[in-house]
């Protein structure tokens, strides 16, 4: 029940350009794979690109129009030319070795691009850098970009050459082979790169352009959807969770069958804020095939009949969950039911009963991506409130811990903060604070601690003291375990 820690939120957002390059004969597009070396998104395939000059490029770019977007694409020209070799400029083109000898020298800095471009009598044409959308990185990540993508389709067969430094792999590639090869766990993808190569996969010129441009920019207060494994997306939702939280994460599993699990908004402008962020998600074709509850707490269940309403799509539940709500699920999940999400390449979500937090409660395991949909099993940090008066049980929820140890899970996205990479270290982390906790609770019973603020001072003497409200709720609940009663705030020993 420690304070949890803010998250370091980084405040300067760095301009950045990126160049979605695709083969017009082909349609593969080019990816570069990161070096594991690198601070920012170590092994991750991306697409060209970098952080933005504004004193470079502008006599160099014809057709921009204004010098802002001259900047931009004379980046993401640069960027493509730097890490793959492939010259997206118009003149004469150089040799094979010429060019090699100037991406040397640009990337140790003893010349700039300009240079090049200037000694060989190059232009970058700006019409062939199509704006394909704008992405913000997320604000609780320490290093941000805003980040400008270029569509650029390659008409000829010029070589790429990979010089091994930032980038160690470069591959052209079918856009739905990348996802797929991102969903079995053997390329690791960003979230908008994910999103670009989904749409290159499932539309057409020139409504590609249009989906593009309707990317999941993050504009506070409000977030947009990231997805985070392929056909598993994240959209934060502001809710009234308990503190310091402020919001819910809403999940979107698939793609031409879309389920929502745990739409928690409860204001009218976030209920439209998720409408829209779904109807950007569903592919062309495709439709909302269902709306998942892991419990009844009202963070988690606000726009639940909005969702079914607008998009006409059952909602379900667990039988314990639909007991506490005060409106009528569709459909009544089970323990061990499995969840059939057809699409590319298709999800299965194993409905896992997880009581303790709430009696209701339930997790759901996606076993292709062995990602674990955690409700409110699991936090990021701090931990979870099991409180008496809501039904939650600590007995049953240190039972459902062990359960969750005994899966083969390689991710957890829990519903309030960020993903958790290492899923049974945190598992067994929480597992062994309430055992420690309840130790020390134990102990101070021996010691002759008889009411609740004894035990909250002696036991919980390391939790903030606007928290102690909620320590309380979980001392009821060790005490109930340990099978003491407690009366007018005195433990019956």
């Amino acid at each position: 029940m420690r304070k949890p820690k803010e998250p370091v939120m980084s405040s300067e957002i760095r301009n950045a350009a990126a160049g979605i390059v695709v083969r017009q004969d082909t349609g593969d597009v080019l990816l570069c794979r990161r070096s594991d070396r690198l601070k920012f998104m170590p092994g991750f395939w991306v697409f060209p690109g970098g952080r933005i000059d504004s004193a470079e490029g502008h006599r160099f770019v014809v057709g921009a129009s204004d010098a802002r977007q001259a900047a931009a694409i004379h980046a993401a020209c640069r960027e493509i030319f730097e890490e793959s070799g492939l010259l997206c400029a118009e003149g004469p083109l150089p040799d094979r070795r010429t060019i090699r000898e100037a991406r040397l020298s640009t990337m140790q800095r003893v010349a700039s691009f300009d240079d090049f471009l200037e000694t060989h009598g190059l232009w970058i044409d700006a019409e062939k850098f199509v704006p394909a959308g704008t992405w913000i990185t997320p604000p609780l990540t320490k290093i941000r970009f805003h980040t400008e993508y270029f569509l650029y389709r390659c008409s000829g067969p010029q070589p790429t050459e990979l010089i091994d430094g930032e980038i160690t792999d470069l591959r052209w590639i079918r856009p739905d082979s990348a996802r797929r090869n991102w969903h079995a766990g053997t390329m690791k993808l960003p979230h908008p790169v994910a999103w670009v190569l989904r749409h290159l996969a499932c539309h057409r010129h020139p409504d590609l352009l249009a989906a593009l441009r309707q990317t999941s920019v993050t504009h506070a207060p409000k977030f947009g959807r990231m997805e985070f494994r392929c056909g598993i997306s994240v959209l934060p939702l502001e809710s009234r969770p308990l503190p310091p939280a402020t919001h819910t994460n809403c999940i979107l599993v698939g793609d031409e069958n879309l389920y929502v699990i745990d739409p928690g908004a409860d204001k009218e402008d976030e209920f439209e804020h998720l409408a829209v962020q779904i109807e950007h998600h569903l592919i062309p074709g495709g439709r909302v095939a269902g709306i998942l509850l892991t419990h009844s707490h009202r963070d988690h269940v606000g726009a639940a009949r909005f969702v079914r309403e607008r998009f006409d799509a059952p909602l379900a539940a667990h039988r314990d969950t639909q007991r506490q709500l005060d409106f009528d699920v569709d459909e009544l999940l089970e323990d061990g039911q499995v969840i059939e999400v057809s699409g590319n390449p298709g999800w299965r979500l194993k409905c896992l009963h997880t009581p303790g937090h709430d009696p209701g409660h339930m997790c759901f395991l996606e076993e292709c991506t062995r990602t674990l949909l955690a409700g409110d099993m699991v936090t990021q940090t701090g931990s979870v409130i099991i409180a008496p008066k809501l039904e939650g049980s600590m007995q049953n929820y240190l039972d459902s811990l062990r359960r969750l140890l005994n899966e083969d899970i390689r991710l957890i996205i829990p519903a309030h903060g960020l993903l958790l990479e290492r899923p049974q270290q945190r598992l067994q982390e929480i597992l062994d604070h309430r055992l420690a906790r309840e130790r020390r609770i134990a102990k101070a019973l021996r010691q002759g601690a008889r009411t609740l603020d004894d035990l909250i001072s002696q036991a919980y003497d390391d939790v903030d003291a606007s928290l102690r409200p909620l320590a309380e709720q979980t001392l009821l609940a060790h005490l109930e375990k340990l099978g003491y009663p407690v009366h007018n705030d005195v433990v019956q020993v």
